[in-house]
């Protein structure tokens, strides 16, 4: 049965995207201002590549490839994200309303729904799709997509700003960019080596988890079960900590904080991975490892499977 349900999800995508879907994407994020571009194109794109459709990633990347203004549409973007978050990031509050809550989170959405898109044209090593990324040959003004994301990361050089990261936004971006260079690609490889990706995948990883869960609090929780919790302050739950209910509230909260930075690293360990993946060259080898603190992380590796189990 999941054969055959796979096998109708293929051909369901590949013929909605033979009736010209690629195109219909490409046209809307390129002629759409981008303000009002809507994060459900890069769903309905997103479930038009899910499972690794080669037949339809290969059609879109003939559809892109001929037009220069998607990459710069994308660009665009990336950058109008990183500038929203650094506001977030330089506007702390304790408490944020309701309208400033869905504000940020409909930024955050939208975030990740485009890094998710990304993900999937590359999704399943499709090399062609990652060096289209890398570089548009012929374009007067080629563009980097892997560097472009990258310098998001840039927003959390500081180590009270890292622990306030958007844990679903930083998964999903790590996510992206492992997907850029696992085959390996060795463009993508090259350049994220160069804007020290595996540097910061360290400093995540040297994170205690004791000192994010007591870090500024959020208000949106990846591993939240109780959908009430979106509207749960730390600082709420500590004023009526004598009630039973509050307490386990709390104990929900500090449990959510923790499997959320649980699932970061485990995503920066895979991006690691896959800057190391098929290196032959000593001097990438070494450049890698000397940007981790190899002794903290296997204390984190630790601390990190205690609370797993827990």
């Amino acid at each position: 049965r999941m054969l055959d349900a796979e096998r109708m999800l293929t051909s369901t995508q590949t013929a909605i995207s033979k009736q010209g879907a690629p195109e219909v994407v490409k046209a809307i994020i390129c002629r759409t201002d981008l303000e009002a571009l809507h994060p459900e194109t890069f769903s309905f794109a997103a479930m038009l590549l899910e499972r690794g459709n080669i037949e339809v990633q290969t059609l879109f990347r003939g559809v892109l490839e001929k037009d220069e203004r998607f990459v710069h549409a994308i660009k665009g973007l990336i950058h109008k994200a990183i500038d929203e978050a650094r506001s977030d990031l330089m506007y702390i509050k304790r408490k944020y309303t309701r309208r400033e809550q869905a504000s940020i989170k409909d930024k955050r959405n939208k975030l990740s729904k485009l890094l998710r898109f990304i993900q999937l044209l590359c999704e399943g090593h499709f090399t062609p799709m990652q060096l289209l990324f890398n570089e548009q040959k012929g374009s007067n003004a080629s563009i980097n997509l892997w560097l472009e994301l990258s310098k998001y990361l840039n927003l959390f050089k500081d180590a009270t700003r890292l622990w306030r990261m958007n844990p679903r936004v930083m998964k999903q971006l790590l996510d992206t960019l492992t997907e850029g260079m696992q085959g390996p690609c060795k463009e993508t490889q090259d350049v994220l080596i160069k804007a020290n990706l595996h540097e910061f995948c360290g400093r995540l990883l040297c994170i205690r988890h004791d000192d994010y869960k007591n870090a500024c609090e959020v208000f949106e929780f990846t591993w939240a079960n109780n959908g009430e919790l979106d509207d749960l302050y730390v600082k709420e739950v500590d004023e009526a900590v004598t009630t039973e209910e509050a307490a386990g509230a709390k104990r929900i909260v500090v449990q959510s904080k923790v499997l959320d930075l649980v699932a970061v690293q485990k995503s920066a360990v895979q991006t690691l991975m896959s800057m190391l993946e098929g290196c032959s060259d000593r001097k990438q080898y070494s450049v890698i490892l000397d940007g981790l603190d190899v002794s903290t992380l296997l204390s984190q590796l630790g601390e990190g499977m205690r609370t797993a189990r827990e």
